[in-house]
């Protein structure tokens, strides 16, 4: 999951020294931060220096993590800079992500099938998959006799 966070200067002047802290949800684990020369982590919390900002200037972070359960997760991000600032309550936001749990369904399903091959041997078929011809299914067909010794074929086509 990637967090795209936007630092940007209201104005009406520069501000300089701008720094950017993200507390991460905690079941959220730390994959990377870019820009990766102005980016560290330290326990849950990623911080960025993002420098000077001139009036209608913006700069851009990206964190990237990965969920390890599901619910709801909130994360926050502040900016400080020792510039005065007209308007704190625009320097914090927090947002909140929902995630699922996986999808198991429909569960997958095996059939196998033997039917003689006409040579004095048996045709098995071994499918698997969620639905007949879906993708991602796979379909063996083995051949086993005396005539044929045995054949394999992978892709549902006939050799």
């Amino acid at each position: 999951m990637t967090y795209t966070l936007t630092v940007a200067n209201g104005g009406p002047g520069a501000a300089s020294s701008v720094t950017l802290a993200d507390t991460l949800p905690p079941s959220a684990s730390f994959s990377s931060a870019a820009p990766s020369g102005t980016c560290s982590r330290t326990g849950g919390t990623v911080s960025c220096s993002v420098g000077a900002l001139a009036s209608g200037a913006s700069s851009t972070v990206t964190i990237v993590v990965t969920p390890t359960a599901a619910g709801t997760m909130i994360n926050t991000a502040s900016v400080a800079s020792p510039t005065p600032d007209g308007n704190l309550a625009n320097n914090s936001v927090s947002r909140s992500t929902t995630v699922n749990p996986p999808n198991c369904s429909p569960r997958p399903s095996v059939t196998v099938s033997a039917v003689p091959n006409g040579a004095g041997g048996l045709q098995v078929t071994i499918a698997a998959g969620t639905s007949a011809g879906a993708p991602g299914n796979r379909l063996q067909s083995i051949q086993i006799g005396a005539a044929t010794n045995a054949l394999v074929d992978i892709g549902g086509k006939r050799g």
